[in-house]
């Protein structure tokens, strides 16, 4: 910066040029720091970084609260609105997460409009947005631009998609042999089994199997509809009639 100085100013106006002598370059140098490319600041950490989550409670079918009053959306999936579906897909949910821990996993987008943090979840090994889907609380729906594990929940909603046509054309169980399923928890059941969780619902055994549930300890879960019957502990099943 210059200051024009000329002799006889007053010796205010010498004071005032030599502070501007002394601060000028100063200023000079921070507007070329601030100026120059690189500085911008960094963006803003996640508030829900990636790793293991306390669940605090689920919201509904899709998305639940961690530690802190966190909300999650699960990325990719897309729940019923209303009635007992929308019960189903929450306790579904409810069942595979528990109150954790939860590993969650971020993609592009980090938060929604709402303020939700997108996430992929597993639990116990098990993808929980693909889970979802498998047991059909809940259907595939793409988010972009996340779509890290878009492919996966594409195939697992054609699977099921493609189960559901067989049921259809065949309209039976090949074995004939039922069994119930609870929206929570990962044992099938007979009928009325104390130890079920959530709305129960009958399936066909070898789909239960292939979902990933497997015989309940305290029933055995035995089948309904091919008149087998057991005793599992002090408790009678018969299950041709879907008692106990």
């Amino acid at each position: 910066m210059r200051c024009n100085y000329k002799p006889g100013n007053s010796a205010r106006s010498r004071k005032a040029c030599a502070t501007i002598r002394r601060i000028g370059p100063i200023l000079f140098a921070v507007f070329l720091f601030l100026s120059a490319p690189g500085t911008a600041a960094a963006p803003p950490a996640p508030i829900c970084p990636d790793g293991y989550h306390s669940v605090t409670r689920v919201l509904d079918g899709s998305s639940f609260e961690v530690t802190g009053g966190i909300p999650v959306r699960l990325i990719g999936v897309a729940v019923p609105e209303g009635g007992d579906d929308e019960i189903r897909a929450r306790e579904t949910l409810a069942g595979l997460i528990g109150d954790g821990p939860v590993l969650l996993e971020r993609d592009a987008l980090d938060r929604d409009g709402e303020g939700f943090s997108l996430r992929y979840a597993f639990m116990d090994d098990r993808f929980v947005n693909g889970e979802l889907i498998r047991r059909g609380a809940a259907r595939f729906s793409a988010m972009p631009p996340n779509g890290r594990y878009d492919g996966d929940l594409r195939s697992i909603q054609d699977e099921v998609d493609g189960g559901l046509k067989n049921a259809s054309r065949d309209s039976d169980c090949a074995s004939d042999c039922y069994v119930y399923v609870g929206s929570s928890g990962t044992y099938y059941h007979v009928y009325g089994c104390s130890c079920m969780e959530g709305t129960p619902s009958r399936i066909c055994l070898e789909e239960a199997v292939r979902q990933g549930y497997t015989a309940c300890p305290c029933c055995g879960g035995y089948c309904d509809g091919g008149g087998r019957w057991g005793i599992s502990g002090s408790c009678f099943i018969d299950t041709l009639s879907g008692g106990q």
